[in-house]
């Protein structure tokens, strides 16, 4: 099945850098799809940290309102563990935020405003010999295929969208770490070490974890692994285990849910713009960053 120019623009990804442009596009009158492979909603590894410049950037979009009607966590303090080592610095003004509702806050503006979306179907943007520069594009979301003059891909570290385009291949670093991560209860044991209104980083001789609480009181604990030492471990928990050991935390790790990963994480894309496709978030290239910095980045290049 096939619809001819039925939108302006596709966006591939509703992460933050999906949603903030497809809430642009939208209230610019563009007629916008957005086109998710996961159900909806959906978790993510990811510390739920918004800094300073991500509240800035959604205070620009006029987000505030719906922001404070997803209760965040107001931040103050970073405080970092390492054996019987304590330090605590302030951190500028932030929040923590689950990518849930995040993420669906984002999309249900970009809805308000216009935009279409679907979710649970996979897109790829079909590459065609010789394609001239002002073709239209083809999208495929599973048996369907749509038109449209521009595609924004904001599927991730791991999307594929753009798997038939060699020009816009990506390379993972060598020696880049993965995510992991993982939801704990609030009454989880592991909550007298997260006082609220802080994020909790527990330093080891294998990496970190960082831990802060959500607005459902429930910890998110997330952390960027050595691919090597994880598999010395045997997997994310045992090596959460051992970090936060060697920062004097017993670690009991029967979480709500499983233990998620994902794919390498410092890596670069070859391109990041062609005629009538843009990549904009994760999906361009990534960086291990540190205290919401990647959701900044995110909301940034999506604006």
């Amino acid at each position: 099945m096939t619809h001819r120019g039925d939108v302006d623009v596709v966006v591939i990804g509703a992460g933050p850098a999906g949603g903030r442009a497809a809430l642009g596009l939208a209230r610019a009158g563009r007629r916008v799809l957005i086109a998710e492979k996961q159900p909806w909603p959906r978790p993510k590894v990811c510390g739920c940290c918004l800094n300073s410049a991500a509240l800035h950037t959604l205070n620009r979009a006029g987000l505030n309102r719906a922001l404070a009607a997803r209760r965040p966590q107001p931040l103050h303090t970073l405080e970092m563990r390492c054996g019987p080592r304590r330090a605590q610095l302030r951190l500028p003004h932030g929040v923590s935020l689950s990518r849930p509702a995040l993420d669906g806050m984002l999309v249900e503006a970009a809805v308000q405003a216009g935009a279409v979306f679907r979710h649970g179907v996979s897109a790829r943007v079909q590459m065609r010999p010789e394609q001239p520069d002002n073709a239209l594009h083809h999208v495929s979301l599973g048996t369907e295929s749509i038109t449209t003059p521009c595609v924004v891909v904001a599927d991730g570290l791991s999307g594929t969208a753009l798997r038939d385009w060699p020009t816009f291949a990506t390379t993972a670093h060598p020696a880049a770490r993965v995510g992991m991560g993982v939801h704990l209860a609030p009454d989880h044991p592991l909550g007298q070490f997260v006082s609220k209104h802080t994020v909790t980083m527990l330093c080891g001789r294998l990496g970190y974890l960082g831990l802060v609480r959500l607005e459902d009181g429930s910890i998110d604990v997330a952390a960027a692994a050595d691919r090597r030492a994880l598999k010395q471990a045997g997997g994310p928990a045992a090596l959460a285990r051992v970090i936060a050991a060697d920062a004097g935390v017993s670690l009991d790790t029967r979480p709500t849910a499983p233990w998620r990963m994902t794919a390498p994480l410092t890596r670069s894309r070859q391109r990041l713009a062609g005629p009538g496709v843009f990549v904009v978030g994760d999906a361009a290239g990534y960086v291990e960053p540190f205290t919401g910095e990647g959701m900044a980045w995110a909301l940034a290049g999506g604006a």
